[in-house]
């Protein structure tokens, strides 16, 4: 009992974020949507609820890259990287998984190159590889998106848990609520819209972090001050394998090694239809871009917010400000990404725990959206349209695809309640997903 943490916010405002937040944005989205149906004449057909009709610009789909990669794992693991392995373990998370979406950049110009009217990357593999070739492919990719997905309720469950006191299973529950309400009305389009107004606010919030980490804060306040309380930190508790076990050194054994487990892992990504799916909504002119601007905006999220709140978290552990102080943070604490959410409370008391609240709300249902959207089209064109009912109309594979958004959602949080009563966090969920789904790389 002694290393339980106290929650410094009551259950109401975790409640209030997850239930409230999550209806003006199912509210938002749908008014959006009867309004492009009255005044552009957006139906939601098959086509507008799977592609778009393959109209989304360069600014869209680059926010809806950032946000789809964006989720609660890229906040809470890119910190505990920090606070675990120094700024090398900022860097290497941020690089590690920034070289993929610029291989996703060519991949989606050959998909729009060679198959323009395709509706997911998996009819594509179809007609390469046979229907062997398409249900093996189906099989990867339905997994990684398990993996995804359940990663996402864990980890956004485990924070509100922390810091509001929340029923575990009632945040996994509540979380995707919201989110199928907007899906169901908006289509892809409503996703990337959202994801967009998530963007901006996760951007907004964390370089007003920044800012009162190394400018405003009594606690740090400048990077001088930062940098001497990390020597204080590299004489208590050294990392080993870096530089005279520093915590601002690229000379890392641990941080490189880490760094090439998760490019590794990170490569499992390319059976990540919803990525793929992105292309496929995207203006044929604005994939490139869109993706390239994605890929180098997303990269300062991990980045920035890891050596900011992960290596503030290292510096002020000892300090009795800091949540568990006198003691150390646990290694079940770090697994499950805590250095964010206790280092902003140390820093920003109250207002810091709203702070990472409303970031991981924002992370977890852009990324639960993009993936859910993925899986019903993998669903509906793939399966159903395939192999059960290929002359199906666009009214029958509107409704299957509301019916896949529902069911998957509901298999995930089963999953995820599984899932939160064992030790398994964000990292193991994060690097193993490519221990799983790599043997499908280079058919992809």
């Amino acid at each position: 009992m002694a290393n339980i943490v106290a929650s410094p916010l009551p259950q109401g405002a975790g409640y209030g974020i997850i239930v409230g937040v999550g209806a003006l944005f199912a509210f938002g989205m749908w008014a959006i949507a009867v309004l492009l149906a009255k005044f552009q004449n957006e139906v939601q057909g098959s086509e507008m609820f799977m592609t778009a009709k393959r109209s989304i610009g360069t600014g869209l789909v680059a926010s809806a890259v950032v946000s789809g990669w964006t989720i609660a794992a890229t906040l809470l693991t890119s910190t505990s990287w920090a606070y675990s392995y120094g700024v090398s373990g900022a860097y290497y998370y941020g690089a590690g998984a920034c070289v993929q979406i610029f291989i996703f950049a060519v991949s989606a110009v050959e998909l729009k190159r060679r198959a323009p009217g395709a509706h997911t990357f998996l009819e594509i593999s179809r007609i390469r590889y046979g229907t062997a070739g398409h249900l093996i492919q189906i099989a990867y990719s339905t997994l990684f998106q398990i993996i995804n997905c359940v990663n996402i309720l864990v980890g956004g469950s485990s924070v509100f848990t922390a810091l509001a006191g929340m029923n575990d299973l009632a945040a996994v529950w509540l979380l995707p609520v919201g989110v199928v309400i907007y899906t169901l009305t908006g289509g892809i389009k409503a996703t990337i819209l959202t994801d967009y107004v998530h963007t901006i606010i996760i951007y907004a919030t964390i370089l007003s972090g920044l800012f009162v980490v190394y400018a405003r804060s009594s606690l740090i306040g400048s990077p001088d001050a930062m940098y001497k309380l990390l020597q204080s930190a590299t004489q208590r508790s050294p990392v080993p394998g870096n530089a005279d076990g520093d915590y601002l050194t690229m000379s890392s054994q641990s941080g490189v090694l880490l760094g090439v487990v998760f490019w590794c892992a990170v490569f499992g990504a390319t059976v990540d239809v919803q990525l793929f799916q992105k292309a496929i909504a995207a203006n044929p002119a604005s994939t490139m871009p869109g993706y390239m601007i994605g890929g180098l905006s997303w990269f300062a999220i991990p980045f920035c917010l890891a050596t900011t709140f992960g290596l503030a978290a290292r510096a002020l552990e000892n300090n009795p400000a800091f949540p568990t102080y006198p003691r150390v943070m646990t290694e079940l604490e770090v697994s499950q990404g805590l250095p964010f959410p206790y280092a902003a409370q140390a820093l920003m008391g109250k207002g810091g725990s709203v702070f990472v609240l409303v970031m991981i709300f924002m992370a977890c249902t852009s990324g639960f959206s993009a993936d859910i959207v993925a899986v019903a089209s993998v669903f509906t064109y793939d399966i159903y349209g395939t192999y059960i009912n290929p002359s199906a109309t666009g009214g029958t594979l509107v409704k299957m695809s509301h019916f896949a958004v529902v069911v998957w959602t509901i298999c995930m949080a089963i999953i995820a309640t599984g899932i939160t009563r064992t030790t398994i966090g964000v990292n193991y969920l994060v690097t193993c997903m490519g221990v799983f789904t790599c043997s499908m790389v280079f058919p992809m």
